[in-house]
């Protein structure tokens, strides 16, 4: 009531939410049933996604960009192929599912762009991760070979360019879908949700930039000329690989440290299968150990952040 006890007013500034049109809770028409469908698909969708990227995506990734020199016979791409393929599966999957959670709309499946800016631009990064996620491993099946001269427009392309796009919105889109789920339910524990998730965002970073801080620092420390190209991280390799081929033209005659593959021989970091023939086999680097650490201290924080998460999108 008010102060002059003549109108009803509500005793706190929260509104409830209403429907935008006049229903009738006696009517037996099944929306209830159609709500829950979408909603368990909607959880679904997350749930898929987050398995896509921070946990298959994200570990391919991880095993293309620090574990070639410590898995130098094709390990490492073996690794990074399977944790891909599965990605795409299940990302493939968890797009399908959340266009028929939303087949009702008045464009069927399609976000309208009426909504809330977060829900627009959350479809909107969707569709081109969904296009990112499908153009890399075309591309990857079409790539060159190891010692075309125009292998490195395929690694800047399929790495550089599309990789580290593709990782970086999906890292963002993630948080907004995240975001967009706790929102829509608005209770602390699915409010704890966006929480967990921005504490792996912000391990993620700092990890990764430790990571490049601590292998670039033991290429720069190694004497190797071969080490020095094969040990910093692929965004600085340029930068150590000019720096070793300088070095590499003052030594004299055959003692240089850096040699070309011979005819047949496999070209180390870029060969596709596991070499057998244990003449060719390469030894693993140095600094494998710390690799090795490096993978183990990032499923160590990751797995049990992104179970964390699921378990808190289905409950």
């Amino acid at each position: 009531m008010s102060e002059d006890g003549r109108e009803l007013t509500y005793h706190s500034g929260f509104i409830p939410p209403v429907s935008p049109k006049k229903t009738n809770p006696a009517a037996s028409n099944g929306t209830v049933g159609v709500n829950r469908l979408r909603q368990s698909l909607t959880r679904t969708h997350g749930v898929f996604m987050i398995m896509a990227w921070p946990m298959l995506a994200f570990t391919a990734i991880f095993f293309a960009a620090w574990m070639k020199p410590a898995l130098p016979n094709g390990q490492w791409f073996q690794a990074h192929r399977f944790f891909m393929i599965a990605s795409v599966f299940v990302g493939v999957v968890g797009f399908i599912l959340i266009f028929v959670a939303n087949k009702d709309n008045e464009i069927p499946g399609l976000v309208s762009f009426q909504n809330k800016p977060s829900s627009v631009v959350h479809f909107l990064f969707g569709i081109i991760l969904m296009a990112l996620h499908l153009i890399n491993p075309i591309l990857a099946v079409l790539r060159c070979g190891p010692k075309s001269p125009n292998r490195w427009k395929f690694n800047l392309v399929h790495g550089a360019i599309i990789g580290i796009t593709a990782q970086v919105l999906a890292t963002i889109n993630a948080g907004i879908g995240i975001a967009i789920f706790a929102q829509k339910y608005n209770n602390f524990e699915h409010f704890d949700v966006f929480w967990v998730y921005l504490f792996f965002v912000i391990f993620l970073l700092f990890f990764t930039l430790g990571l490049y801080a601590l292998f670039s620092f033991i290429a720069h420390r190694s004497k190797s000329a071969k080490d020095q190209i094969k040990l910093p991280p692929s965004l600085v390799k340029p930068l150590f690989k000019q720096r070793a081929l300088k070095q590499r033209s003052s030594l004299e005659g055959p003692s240089s440290s850096v040699r070309e593959p011979s005819m047949g021989e496999p070209s180390g970091f870029e060969n596709l299968e596991e070499v057998k023939d244990d003449k060719y086999r390469r030894p693993t680097s140095k600094d494998a150990h710390l690799r090795w650490l490096a993978l183990f201290i990032y499923l160590l924080v990751m797995l049990p952040l992104m179970l964390a998460i699921i378990g808190l999108i289905v409950a």
